[in-house]
Formats: C-alpha cells, structure tokens, sequence
C-alpha cells in the first residue's frame, strides 16, 4: 500500500467471460462484503451519445481508447485515500452512459475488474494486487455469445462480427500481453478441476518442431566445432536470429523481410564472434560462451520491451494456409514450411561435414594432402565453417519463436551441444539423443498448474547431463603449433 493510502486495491484482468466477476466476487465474500467495494472498468466507457445509433456498433470497444481512463483513475485516487466517487452506469445495448450512477465511499479493500486495466501503466501502478484470470478462448467466446444474447440483445450475427473483427485481434495485441504484469495467474473459476497428475497431451505436436530445432542446432555446433570455435557460441546465433525475426518483422511488417533478418543477425553474430575469437585468440570455448551472452542478454531485454506484432498475430505468418488444422493451435504449429525443410537442411549439413571429415579448416591444413586447397587461409575457412553453423541455426531459432512466442527461449542450443558431446561429435546420433531432450520440452506444457510442472521444466537439462555422465568421454585435443597457427581441434 502506497503511503498516506487508507485502501488496498486489487486489479482482476482476464479475456471476455473468463471469469473476473465471479473472482471479484469471491473475494468479496471471503473478505466480507462490508469490507469490500467492487468496480467494473466496463461502467467506465466512453459516452457515445452524440453519435448515431447505427454507427455505435461499428465502434471497437475492445480498445483501450474506447475507456475513460482518466476519469477511472481519478475515482480510484480518490476512493483508496477514503474519499467519494460518482461511479457512472453504463447501458450496454445503446453504448451510453445513463443517469442513475451511483456514489460510494472508499473501503479497506476495492477490487477492480476489467479486460484492460492491466494494460494501462496510470491504473496499474495503484494496484496493489494484480491478477489475471486465464480461461481457454473456445469457452470464454461461448460464454461472451450467451451473455450478448440474453443480456444485451444482441443478435448472433453481430456477435460473430464483433469478435472477428475487435474482441480476439484486441485480446492478442492487448489483453493476452498484459498477463505478464500479473503478480497472480488464476485458471478459470468454471472450469471442472483438474487432476494435479493428469496431464492434456496435445502439446505433444510440439514434439516434431522441437526435434527438428534441437537437430538443427545439433548440425550448426558440430560445424563451430569443427571450424575451430565452440559450439556454446550457437547460442549467440540463436538469440541473434529471434531479435532479427522480431524486430524485422515489427519494422517491415514482412515476414520474408523478417526471415532474412533473421539470418542476417545470425551470420553477422558469426562473423563478429570470428574475428573476435581470432584477434583476441582467447580459449574457444570461454570466448565462444561469452560472446554468446550478449545477445541472449539482448533479447531478454528486448521481450521484456513487449509487446511485438509477430508474437501476437493470428494465425501466424509464413504458414501454410487452408489446411485441416486451420483456426487451431496445431495450425502454428505443423503448418511451418521451415519445418518441412528441417530434415533438408540437416542433410546438407551432414553433407559439409561429410565431405570434410577432419573439419573446415583441416580441409586447408589438415594432414590430407588430397583435402588441402593451394592459396587457403585459416582464418577465413574458420569464418565459412561459423557462418555455416549460423545458418543451420537460423531456421531452428525461427521454429523455437514460433512455438513460444510468449517466451522464446533460452539455452536450447546447450541441449543440442550436451547431445553432440555425448555422441562423440556424431551428428547422426547426436540427433537420436535429442529425441529425449525434444519429447520432455514438447510435454512441458501440458504440465502448466500441475505438481509436475517445475520437474518437466528441468527434465530436458538433467537428461542432457545424464548423456554427458554416460556417454561422453574426455576430449582429446591437438597443440597448437606454429605452422597452423590456429587453436587446438577437438576430436
């Protein structure tokens, strides 16, 4: 509670027909009703009075700007330092604001609920409590759909119309992205309640992009390796490719544009951390490593910037269209061409690495006088081998945005590196171990609000190490030596 402040206010945020109300209610309840004033940001809308009828239903009223916040906030500065507020009544068949508002007087406890009253930064920071209910989208528009029609004389028409057009593209863009300035997260108060070791497996789609992503970086860490870096520098690459396919798409709103941003950040993380690594020759690993962080620090600065377009476009851009899973959630999930091409693109990765078995820059300098190219220079195969590992990494950092686009995360290219090392630098079965890592990330979800979700969350990370203790063995590396001039291989 701010000082000087005589009341504590609670903020209830949530989609349409989530469920705020009856929360809102149930707190007054448990903390005694005399204790407790309830306000709804819906009495707070703007007065379309001087607007014709006909033209009313055309407004967006899922907008922030369809509310008066400034008279919101002032009620509620007054009402939580025990003054008085003439709370407006709104008629929501004609969009006005009527006569018979009511006055009431600060209490201990005021608990406000409203669809954007996290969204708004002057209303927020009076909150002390702030709260998001989540319910799914199916149930909340069935329970929109029957309060409008019995409540608000609605037809079924416009009610369709409304939520194409404003309620769920303003519940992306607004609502949904406020959810990350909840201190609490409430599931859905009507929903039945669910098991605490029952588990939904339709996460599991997620099981083939997170594979074909940990294979991905799996081919792009092999090849650093080989090109004389290490592979914990894929995770600069990563994170470098998901601030370039986030920002270019949020400044071009093209998401071809947005893809070759991406990779564009991905080869020039690469060729920065090169030449770094080759002026400053620092031990590859410790080097490739702290590189890496700056821009993974980067992007979690940048999310936390948020809200991005491309995280909350529906459906997503750059899939395929038309298809049976269009309108669900598998459709972002299955339907990416990037996807479809994973297993190309590691095989013309395993190709490269095939035809140049001793390493990139062993192919110039290596012991095989067959392999070796008159006129080569290390340093600049070490950068084609970095660039190529950006590369098998960009479409994999691309997958990962797409599949948690509340999130993008971080450290997935160390799952990939921990399976490459207990492989023994194999790729092929460096992929067939990310299999485990890939099918413990997919389930995850599914464990949200379970007791098992902080084990699924650690699970694909202590499996890696389970490789690592197994399967792994002591490296061996080459001394570096005049003639090359370049850092210790890994065998």
């Amino acid at each position: 509670m701010a000082a000087g402040r005589r009341g504590i206010l609670i903020g209830i945020a949530g989609g349409t027909g989530a469920g705020k109300t009856l929360v809102a209610q149930s707190i007054a309840q448990d903390l005694g009703n005399e204790e407790v004033l309830l306000l709804e940001q819906d009495m707070y809308y703007k007065d379309l009075q001087a607007i014709p009828l006909g033209e009313r239903e055309n407004r967006n009223f899922d907008h922030p700007d369809a509310f008066d916040s400034e008279l919101l906030r002032t009620h509620l500065e007054a009402l939580l330092n025990g003054g008085s507020a003439d709370v407006p009544a709104y008629d929501m068949r004609t969009h006005t604001r009527l006569s018979s508002g009511r006055r009431v007087t600060g209490r201990r406890v005021i608990v406000l609920d409203g669809l954007l009253i996290l969204e708004d930064p002057s209303i927020r920071q009076l909150m002390d409590i702030k709260l998001y209910v989540d319910a799914d989208p199916d149930i909340r528009f069935i329970r929109r759909l029957k309060r409008d029609l019995t409540e608000r004389g609605r037809t079924l028409d416009s009610i369709i119309r409304q939520y194409e057009s404003s309620v769920r593209p303003m519940h992306l863009q607004f609502v949904e992205p406020s959810k990350r300035y909840a201190d609490l997260k409430d599931k859905d108060p009507l929903a039945p309640e669910r098991d605490s070791m029952t588990l939904d497996w339709t996460p599991l789609l997620r099981f083939p992009l997170e594979w074909a992503a940990l294979a991905l970086f799996a081919a792009a860490c092999v090849t650093w390796e080989r090109a004389g870096a290490s592979g914990l520098g894929v995770e600069g690459c990563a994170a470098s490719a998901m601030i370039g396919l986030v920002v270019g798409y949020e400044w071009t709103d093209s998401y071809p544009l947005a893809l070759l941003a991406a990779a564009g950040g991905a080869v020039v993380f690469a060729l920065i951390a090169g030449t770094l690594l080759q002026l400053l020759r620092p031990d590859p690993a410790v080097g490739s490593f702290s590189l890496s962080l700056i821009p993974v620090c980067g992007l979690g600065l940048m999310m936390r910037a948020g809200p991005y377009r491309l995280l909350q476009a529906e459906p997503l851009p750059g899939i395929v269209r038309g298809s049976a899973l269009a309108g669900t959630p598998s459709e972002n999930l299955l339907m990416n061409p990037l996807l479809w091409s994973a297993p190309l693109v590691v095989a013309l990765a395993a190709w490269v690495l095939w035809q140049t078995p001793f390493g990139l820059r062993m192919r110039a300098f290596g012991e095989a006088p067959s392999l070796r190219l008159p006129g080569a220079r290390a340093g600049g195969y070490r950068l084609v081998g970095l660039v190529l590992g950006s590369l098998w990494a960009f479409p994999a950092s691309v997958l990962l945005v797409t599949a948690h686009r509340a999130s993008p995360p971080a450290g997935t290219t160390y799952l990939a590196l921990a399976c490459v090392v207990a492989s023994r630098w194999s790729l092929a079965f460096a992929i067939l171990l990310a299999a485990g890592p890939a099918l413990l990330r997919a389930v995850r979800p599914a464990a949200e609000g379970t007791g098992l979700a902080v084990a699924l969350e650690a699970a694909p990370f202590l499996l890696a190490l389970l490789y690592l203790t197994l399967l792994s063995r002591r490296a061996l590396r080459m001394p570096e030596t005049r003639r090359t001039r370049v850092d210790p291989d890994v065998l």
